[in-house]
């Protein structure tokens, strides 16, 4: 069905994420194979797997790592300007959002 939606448009994209969340190699192998076939940019987002290569030699590889000084700025910055929070941690320390960032960096587990 997807490839015959496919094929009736121009120009197609593909993005999939969380492809390393499949736990059987079998299923994520085939499901790669037959992405290979299909007439389509495709851009997968997921940690490293060396079966990703194998199934598609085409493929170009990019390494896209947070550092841990990134999550908490992000994380830092969310909170700070979240209008919703912003009565919640308006009398705080302001080492609970640093605290807060902190734990969630860690959690995070560089994702």
């Amino acid at each position: 069905m997807l490839r015959s939606l496919i094929t009736s448009l121009d120009s197609v994209h593909i993005v999939v994420d969380g492809i390393d969340e499949i736990s059987s190699d079998k299923e994520r192998a085939t499901l790669l194979q037959e992405l290979e076939k299909l007439p389509a940019r495709i851009l997968i987002l997921s940690r490293p797997l060396d079966l990703h290569l194998r199934c598609l030699p085409s493929a170009v590889t990019l390494s896209v790592e947070a550092l841990d000084e990134d999550i908490e700025n992000f994380v830092v910055s969310s909170l700070l300007d979240n209008a919703s929070l912003q009565d919640t941690i308006a009398g705080a320390e302001d080492s609970l959002v640093q605290d807060i960032a902190v734990k969630i960096r860690e959690r995070s587990r560089g994702m």
